[in-house]
């Protein structure tokens, strides 16, 4: 608690700005629902990415969504000549000063930088002159704020899978007990620190038609993959997808969904293709509330370290999921005691590495010809992932 009263009102204008995609995203509703449980007259704007605005629109706890096309979250890659090359360089600049414009006039009493390592959103809030700026103490970051939480970098390889980690849920909540702080308000008891997003009733019922168009109901189990990552580094081969598929139909008479985005589709369908019994292809047919409303039907979910399976965490399903080079001590299912089987870590030392702006790989080791994934999720199995899968089928038996 603060000494001298609280620094901000109990109906304080807030800014949350998040840049990433909707895994990332997913994992700071926690701490928006924390700041909304214990202010509720607070409001809440987030300023999310394109790719990322569905979760705070489905975040109850949010009252307002800006759109940014925030720099340097894309991929892009420079083209033209010498000219163009400046102004593409110039832009991310050009862009923040218009931003801090238009934030400035709605007066925001906190601004909230989410992105531990995103100096462009540490700098809105500062040239927006927000009073309040919370971020974490990384050097191109810290000068911007009024507060810097420390942060520890993640250490690469094996020696991080015994090491203490903080989830990055944990990351966000850790601010918004800052904000409360600030605010002279404690945590609220017994708080709600579970991932919040709701499917509007238009999406459950889409949801609900898919599910009858399928005949989804006479199956005695539905089982989901969603397949593609975000990012390459992080893909397990779709024939490997299709032999856990076949295993789960073959001995459990489950029907299996692949899910995924439009741009998913081919990958999906390579999945369907090598089964002998055809899951339902549903990638490229589904919004993010409504995959958020089928996987509730679901008796679990499995996939790589992606957005859907934090969907899926967030409506309460059981979920396996896949690690290379990502560390599923920091990604994995939240709440941490969620998870009903262990996730799937790769066993190479170098793993995690965190390495993910990585071009797509062919592996000339790979099992099958055409197989492409880095070595770290090359190295998981097929039968690592089927025992995994018969685990997660007997803990859910009882759900």
């Amino acid at each position: 608690m603060r000494s001298g009263g609280p620094a901000i009102p109990a109906d304080a204008r807030i800014l949350a700005i998040r840049p990433d995609h909707l895994g990332d995203v997913l994992l700071t509703t926690p701490a928006l629902g924390l700041i909304k449980d214990a202010l509720p007259t607070a409001r809440i704007t987030v300023l999310a990415g394109p790719w990322g605005q569905e979760v705070p629109a489905h975040c109850p706890a949010v009252d307002r969504v800006e759109v940014c096309v925030f720099p340097g979250v894309r991929r892009e890659r420079r083209t033209g000549g010498p000219l163009a090359r400046v102004l593409q360089r110039a832009a991310p600049y050009s862009l923040l000063f218009n931003t801090a414009a238009a934030v400035a006039e709605d007066r925001y009493h906190v601004a909230i930088n989410f992105r531990p390592d995103y100096w462009w959103g540490a700098a809105l809030a500062a040239l927006a002159c927000v009073p309040h700026r919370l971020g974490y103490a990384i050097p191109e970051t810290a000068p911007f704020l009024t507060l810097a939480l420390p942060y520890e970098r993640p250490v690469v390889g094996a020696v991080e899978r015994t090491a203490p980690r903080l989830h990055a849920a944990e990351l966000g909540l850790a601010l918004a007990r800052s904000v409360l702080e600030l605010a002279g308000r404690e945590v609220p008891a017994a708080a709600n620190i579970g991932m919040r997003f709701e499917p509007a009733p238009d999406e459950r019922a889409e949801a609900g038609r898919i599910w009858r168009a399928y005949d989804l109901d006479e199956a005695p189990a539905v089982a989901a993959i969603h397949p593609v990552p975000g990012e390459p580094a992080k893909r397990w081969p779709p024939e490997r997808f299709a032999l856990v598929a076949d295993h789960l139909s073959g001995r459990y008479g489950a029907r299996v969904i692949v899910t995924g985005a439009l741009g998913d589709v081919g990958e999906a369908r390579a999945i369907v293709d090598a089964c002998w019994h055809k899951p339902v292809l549903l990638a490229g047919h589904t919004t993010f509330g409504v995959l958020a409303a089928l996987l509730s039907r679901c008796r679990f979910a499995l996939g790589t370290d992606n957005g859907a399976m934090h969907l899926a965490s967030a409506m309460r399903i059981p979920n396996l999921r896949l690690y290379g080079p990502t560390d599923a001590g920091t990604w994995g299912a939240w709440p941490v005691e969620a998870d009903s089987v262990p996730p799937i870590v790769s066993g190479l030392t170098c793993s995690p590495c965190h390495l993910l702006a990585v071009p797509a790989w062919e592996h000339s080791g790979a099992a099958a010809p055409g197989e492409t994934a880095y070595p770290c999720m090359q190295a998981i199995s097929v039968d690592d992932v089927i025992a995994a899968v018969e685990s997660l089928w007997a803990a859910t038996a009882a759900l």
